[in-house]
């Protein structure tokens, strides 16, 4: 997620503000730090975190399936799962969902 290490500062100022952030590298690269990131989805809202995989740096299917077992770890619905792992994204940019 964005504001790499600064993660509780960055929620703190941009909660309530429409601010959108992403799973890029942060999940599966430091598994150490999953408790505060699963805490920041909570703050930030699943409606305004999309799936990310920060390429070239990671491999994206590795990725999702580092994000998958984590928003299950973390007990995020269906609903949260669904909105992290697309439809967010697709509601920004006004893509028509099956």
């Amino acid at each position: 997620m964005g504001a790499y290490r600064l993660w509780h500062q960055a929620a703190n100022l941009y909660k309530g503000l429409g601010f959108y952030a992403d799973t890029s590298y942060s999940i599966d690269v430091h598994p150490e730090e999953q408790d505060i990131l699963a805490e920041l989805i909570r703050i930030l809202g699943a409606d305004h975190v999309m799936f990310g995989t920060d390429s070239p740096w990671a491999c994206q299917t590795e990725s999702l399936k580092a994000t998958k077992a984590f928003l299950s770890k973390y007990g995020f619905s269906d609903k949260e799962c669904s909105d992290i792992l697309g439809s967010n994204a697709a509601r920004i940019l006004d893509l028509k969902q099956d």
